[in-house]
């Protein structure tokens, strides 16, 4: 009764998150059973791939109940069988983390996770494994008498994400050294062959995998995507073992967001007590050569970085804070020259180790702005039309307005065809902004301060509160939201996409997708062949068609509140 009952309890604390972490500590006196068991379940375990039924049937408990991660349970003579008659194969058994208790007098307690690769009359299976282990003395002897598995997700990326390391070995990655791209692409195709099968090696030799971890002896060639990316999200956990470590990430090929120990007293000269995630490489005194906080945790303990990579621009997170915000790496091997387009992602050995874990990649795609042909907006691809000196200021590629006096800044020229990507945020409550397209030059010609353009189309970017201010006035807010309107001006004209509102001048959104201030909120705009259709944070809600004209200038609105503007870019079409 009492072993059924703390196997009951087993399996439950396995749906939860296994004992190993219930916190138990071995009590003094326990290391010598500790060794023993870790001896008993090593000889187990050797068994089973081996399929030592001699060796089994002295180790395993009569009493044994095997269960399985499929719900299965083998008594000791069905768990014998199967690996006699071929229906379970094990061909290799790696346990890790593995924890010993002692929760009753003669009973023992092992909980751990495994690397478990078995074939039977189901297939195959390689996978991870949660478990949690019974062993009971018997007339003076320790025997395994209760097994409950359930397998752990495993090489699993978060929802949109592709993940890079499947947990068990380097498939999809390769070796590569610090090496210029554009060598490596100038190579013949039997240079880059025999160059790449001594890489290869050299990685194996260097790099491998531990308890579903990607382990560096920090010595060798880099370990490096098979593919090439262009503008995309990565995540990845890097943990640094010892003290004084330095290693990391490059991108596209180049050098580098920077990973190293923050507390080394040796590396103080370089700048390293400002933390990880900087982008070292670049010039003396750049924006994102340094990190804006230092976020990193200490050494042996793991770290969560998510780089975000659009055009040239780059942003860092570490462990939950902005460390790089939106700035550009700068080109290692041809200075002043773009970036390439594409290239692989690295991790650098830097001469101590280094481990890795979830690993995981998300491509960004023309919504965000990526593709062919995108670029960015700044300032110089403006003109102020009628704002003061100072309504406008960008900085670190953000564009801050004040709000004041009302007006526009415009387009250097006129467009036509385009898709927009960009971020926007207000800085109070109950904002007021926009993005005007197509507005005729000669609606633009002598406006005067606290005058909007008499013409185009825009795109509202409106604050939730100014709802309630506006309806605190006595007034009915049932003409407008603050969702993403899409509408003409004056003496422009436009058929809205429905729903419509009640003077059916205004393209309503069909959903509510966005944030209020201060949050950032993302609208992908393509104003094509008269048409305009709006995304605001991923989906579609807006827009219209029949747009006359169709051809103008793109204007920032200043409509008597604080708002930002970042990650603007453009693609003209024909």
């Amino acid at each position: 009764m009492v072993l059924r009952r703390l196997v009951s309890a087993a399996c439950c604390a396995m749906m939860m998150s296994l004992v190993s972490a219930a916190g138990a500590q071995a009590a003094e006196g326990d290391d010598a059973r500790i060794a023993a068991l870790l001896g008993l379940s090593d000889a187990r375990i050797k068994a089973v791939v081996e399929a030592d039924t001699q060796q089994l049937s002295a180790l395993l408990s009569d009493d044994l109940r095997y269960t399985h991660s499929n719900g299965s349970v083998d008594t000791k003579d069905q768990f014998i069988a199967a690996l006699t008659s071929g229906r379970s194969n094990y061909h290799s058994f790696a346990p890790f983390d593995r924890v010993f208790t002692f929760p009753a007098p003669g009973i023992a307690l092992e909980s751990g996770k495994a690397l478990i690769a078995v074939e039977g009359t189901a297939g195959k299976l390689d996978a991870l494994f949660g478990y949690l282990a019974v062993w009971r003395e018997e007339q003076g002897t320790w025997r395994f008498v209760a097994w409950q598995s359930a397998r752990l997700p495993q090489g699993v990326a978060p929802a949109g994400f592709v993940s890079l390391f499947n947990g068990r070995d380097l498939a999809g990655w390769r070796g590569r050294p610090h090496l210029d791209p554009a060598q490596e692409q100038a190579a013949s195709p039997e240079e880059t062959a025999s160059r790449q099968a001594g890489w290869n090696t050299d990685l194996a030799s260097h790099w491998s995998v531990k308890n579903g971890e990607i382990v560096s002896d920090g010595q060798g060639v880099y370990l490096t995507t098979d593919r090439d990316y262009a503008d995309f999200e990565l995540l990845v956990d890097w943990m640094l073992p010892g003290p004084c470590a330095d290693s990391g990430i490059y991108l596209r090929g180049n050098p580098q967001v920077q990973i190293w120990d923050s507390d080394c007293a040796r590396d103080v000269q370089h700048g390293n007590e400002k933390g990880s995630g900087g982008l070292w490489n670049n010039p003396p005194d750049s924006p994102g050569k340094f990190p804006l906080v230092r976020a990193d945790r200490p050494t042996g303990q793991w770290n969560t970085t998510r780089i975000r990579m659009q055009g040239e621009k780059v942003t860092v997170v570490l462990n939950d804070q902005v460390v790089v915000d939106n700035q550009p790496l700068a080109n290692f091997f041809a200075a002043g020259k773009p970036l390439p387009e594409r290239g692989a992602i690295q991790f650098q050995t830097h001469g101590a180790p280094m481990h890795l874990r979830n690993i995981s990649i998300r491509e960004l795609t023309t919504t965000e702005g990526s593709g062919p042909g995108w670029r960015d907006l700044g300032e110089a691809d403006f003109v102020n039309v009628n704002c003061d000196a100072d309504t406008w200021t960008w900085k670190d590629g953000v564009a801050r307005c004040t709000g004041k006096p009302v007006g526009v800044i415009r387009s250097r020229e006129p467009l036509t065809n385009l898709e927009m990507a960009l971020e926007w945020r207000h800085l109070s409550p109950g904002g007021n902004s926009g993005v005007f397209f197509w507005a005729p030059p000669a609606v633009l010609e002598g406006l005067k301060p606290g005058s909007l353009p008499p013409g185009g189309i825009e795109v509202q970017v409106l604050d939730h509160a100014y709802t309630q201010q506006y309806e605190a006035s006595g007034a009915k807010a049932d003409w407008f939201t603050t969702d993403g309107d899409v509408f003409p001006v004056g003496s422009s004209s436009m058929k809205p996409f429905p729903p419509v509102a009640p003077n059916s001048s205004r393209s309503f959104p069909t959903a509510r997708h966005s944030r209020g201030t201060p949050e950032w909120n993302h609208y992908f705009i393509r104003a094509i062949n008269g048409e305009v259709r709006l995304w605001v944070n991923g989906h579609e809600v807006s827009g219209g068609s029949g747009c006359t004209p169709a051809t103008g200038h793109l204007c920032l609105e200043s409509e008597g509140a604080p708002v930002e503007f970042r990650r603007m870019r453009i693609r003209q079409l024909p």
